[in-house]
């Protein structure tokens, strides 16, 4: 044998009896999964997580790694599971291998707009309220705004800060435009909605009403024969109307009154017309007439009529003092 050989031989049995096992630098592994009806991601501190894309990652032992969930669009973070639990942000210390499960529920933005908003009237004031339309989903609080490029209002009208479409229209029309709820997140849901603008009514111009009355009052504490009297009339009132308010002379025919007998029974007689002054509001299609005429028997000082004007007719219920009915009012 060769020195040469002898050298080589020596040399391996030398390295084979001194080698040091070389230690295993690679790190612990973290593993997200996401499970849910909803979308959404979860990202690391330090990088190396971007789930979606990157689901697991190979940290150097002991890093504290934190967790953050991101939902999407029309979704919610739920929470985590594994070594991750609540729905905060999620700090893992690496000492071992790691599992992690985050949770997305789908959470869609919706509200319920009508295809076709109340009417208005021109030159009337108008609200309609978008909390009406039951906003959900999303991140709360909402706002409402105009959809771009479908169309916009009747002249007059705007969308409020106060989450309200209101003014008062200008112009006879009818428009198509778009409405937008946004959440606190700046998502949104639009829809298309119609509002159609009328003419200003003709029954809210003066003139000269009448129709028919019927009333009922209860007299039993003084006539146990008669514990209810009924006044069927007429009622005829010249109204003015200055905006809102409404000022005029009313003549009423047709209110009873009582005779006693001399055994102490009560009969109901005719009275004599009466008349008096006539103030009211009206608001819209909502209409409060109040005539005033004195103490004409012993049961009735005024008369209220608290109604609806449409179509150049007033029909309300009658508010009298111990007494109640309806009235109808055409205009002539």
């Amino acid at each position: 044998m060769s020195k040469y050989v002898f050298l080589t031989i020596l040399t391996v049995i030398l390295l084979m009896g001194c080698t040091t096992p070389i230690e295993d630098t690679k790190g612990p592994q973290l593993t997200v999964n996401k499970i849910g009806a909803g979308l959404g991601t979860v990202t690391s501190s330090p990088e190396g997580i971007a789930c979606g894309n990157q689901c697991a990652k190979t940290f150097t032992k002991n890093t504290q790694v934190t967790l953050t969930a991101i939902p999407s669009k029309d979704a919610t973070f739920q929470g985590w599971t594994g070594d991750c639990q609540g729905t905060a942000s999620c700090a893992i210390t690496m000492d071992a291998d790691k599992r992690v499960t985050a949770s997305f529920g789908a959470n869609p933005l919706n509200f319920n707009l009508p295809a076709q908003l109340p009417q208005a009237t021109k030159d009337n004031p108008y609200v309609y309220s978008f909390i009406n339309t039951n906003p959900v989903g999303g991140n709360p609080p909402y706002k409402f705004v105009l959809a771009t490029g479908v169309g916009f209002p009747p002249f007059g009208l705007t969308i409020s800060t106060d989450k309200a479409l209101a003014g008062t229209p200008t112009t006879v029309e009818k428009r198509d435009f778009g409405v937008c709820v946004v959440d606190a997140q700046g998502h949104q849901k639009c829809k298309n909605t119609q509002l159609e603008v009328q003419p200003e009514k003709a029954t809210s111009r003066s003139g000269n009403w009448k129709g028919p009355f019927e009333m009922r009052s209860d007299i039993s504490f003084f006539c146990s024969n008669l514990p209810i009297l009924v006044h069927d009339g007429t009622i005829e009132a010249d109204l003015i109307f200055d905006g809102s308010s409404i000022s005029g002379s009313a003549t009423v025919d047709g209110i009873k009154t009582i005779n006693i007998d001399g055994y102490g029974n009560c009969n109901p007689a005719p009275a004599p017309q009466f008349s008096g002054k006539v103030t009211g509001s009206v608001a819209g299609e909502d209409i409060t007439l109040v005539i005033n005429f004195g103490d004409p028997d012993l049961f009735i000082e005024q008369m209220e009529v608290r109604g609806t004007i449409t179509d150049g007719e007033i029909t309300g219920d009658l508010i009298v003092e111990g007494a109640s009915g309806t009235a109808t009012l055409y205009l002539e």
